[in-house]
């Protein structure tokens, strides 16, 4: 926080770029963003000529702000690197390599760039597909399957209207069916009445 200077400076401020860095790995810092804070006008505008002439994008952001984007960005990269490296060790147990992910995560993020991350949810658990979740669930281990089971439980809570709805037209397309289909089967009666099957024998099972 840029508070930590208050007292002790004059003229103080932040420059904080939202990039990991790691050795022998290239970044490019033009496309980097940068986030500044000043505690004075003048530091702020000295702050920004340094931010621009290493960025194009170059925005304010004060200490709450920046501990928001902090967090979000651990959940974006840190969280997100650490499950490459659990399905890496699920690929492993058939000698697969994880390259084989790499166009499908590729494309993932190219997604989110042009859709919100909303938008652009698939997969069992945006699908409410607890049969194959299960499925899935049986195959991990213990850790892992805990964590499988978080995070698609999060997805279906934020998916759950959608899904509800989902639901409720198939439910009613089985209904309409049955109904439907008892109908065409209606029981001839004695006197030559078509007596359609009573609605107390029709069962539906929900999902």
């Amino acid at each position: 926080a840029a508070k930590v200077f208050e007292g002790k400076a004059g003229r103080y401020g932040v420059l904080y770029p939202l990039q990991t860095f790691s050795r022998d790995v290239p970044v490019d810092v033009s496309s980097v963003p940068f986030f500044i804070e000043g505690n004075t006008p003048e530091s702020l505008s000295e702050i920004r000529g340094i931010a621009q002439n290493l960025s194009s994008e170059v925005r304010e952001a004060d200490s709450e702000s920046r501990r928001l984007i902090h967090v979000a960005a651990v959940l974006a990269c840190n969280f997100t690197n650490h499950l490459w490296a659990l399905a890496e060790d699920v690929l492993s147990e058939k000698n697969i390599p994880l390259s084989v992910l790499f166009p499908l995560m590729q494309v993932t993020l190219k997604k989110a760039e042009n859709l919100s991350p909303h938008d652009a949810q698939t997969g069992p658990a945006r699908r409410g597909d607890k049969q194959t979740i299960q499925s899935h669930l049986a195959m991990l281990k213990p850790d892992v399957a805990e964590i499988y089971k978080i995070l698609s439980q999060s997805i279906m809570n934020r998916y759950i209207k959608i899904i509800l709805e989902g639901l409720s037209i198939v439910i009613l397309c089985l209904i309409i069916d049955v109904i439907c289909s008892t109908t065409a089967h209606a029981i001839l009666s004695p006197s030559n009445v078509l007596v359609p099957r009573p609605i107390s024998s029709i069962k539906i099972k929900l999902l």
